[in-house]
């Protein structure tokens, strides 16, 4: 793992405790897994779906809403409902 790497992970760790703390205060659940972290439905529209914790994440397409991809390794992200906007 590189240093880059290691700042990422600390950076997407941050995100996804932001993103929990939002989730648990709309009294919505959101799981932290090995790669990714991520929720069974988007609370609120300014809410992410999903957030990539490692450079090696795959993240089901069953995953509601945006996803933060940190390593930009998945492909096109799914749209924010704000990009319509």
């Amino acid at each position: 793992m590189t240093g880059l790497d290691e700042r990422i992970e600390v950076c997407a760790a941050g995100d996804a405790a932001w993103q929990a703390t939002a989730y648990r205060s709309l009294g919505a659940p959101w799981a932290m897994c090995d790669n990714y972290a991520a929720g069974t439905h988007v609370p609120h529209p300014y809410l992410l779906g999903a957030i990539t914790l490692s450079r090696h994440a795959v993240v089901p397409d069953t995953v509601p809403g945006p996803i933060r991809d940190s390593w930009g390794i998945l492909g096109a992200e799914k749209p924010s409902p704000l990009d319509a906007q």
